[in-house]
């Protein structure tokens, strides 16, 4: 699992940030080695997510970024766990290279920037 952060790089979390974008770049890389196998390989990137490790992050830090997801809310574990079984089902088996569950936190001007390389990396916003 790697994070929206992989393409946001959310400061001060220079670690975290690159760990998660290496977990992405590792699953676009077994994508494109291993799709001539039919073998697919997604990531699943989803926002913040209430857990014990996001009630540990001082309010002042995450707040901004709840208030940049259109539904002014972070996800539950249990969405983020459907986002799995979506990519697991017979009906995602043309979803290829990863898969957001951000809440379209990336659709917001601050970051217009990520949104355009996803575009370019993937031919598509990967909201399929």
């Amino acid at each position: 699992m790697s994070s929206i952060c992989a393409i946001l790089g959310v400061t001060p979390n220079g670690e975290y940030n690159a760990a998660k974008a290496g977990v992405l770049a590792l699953t676009k890389t077994i994508a494109n080695e291993f799709s001539t196998h039919r073998v697919r390989c997604n990531s699943v990137m989803p926002c913040p997510t209430v857990t014990p490790m996001l009630e540990k992050v001082p309010r002042g830090v995450v707040e901004p970024y709840r208030k940049i997801i259109p539904l002014q809310r972070f996800a539950t574990p249990e969405e983020i766990a459907y986002g799995f079984l979506h990519l697991a089902s017979d009906g995602r088996s043309f979803v290829h290279g990863t898969h957001r569950y951000d809440g379209r936190i990336v659709n917001k001007p601050q970051v217009v920037l990520s949104t355009m390389i996803m575009v370019n990396d993937h031919g598509n916003d990967g909201y399929n």
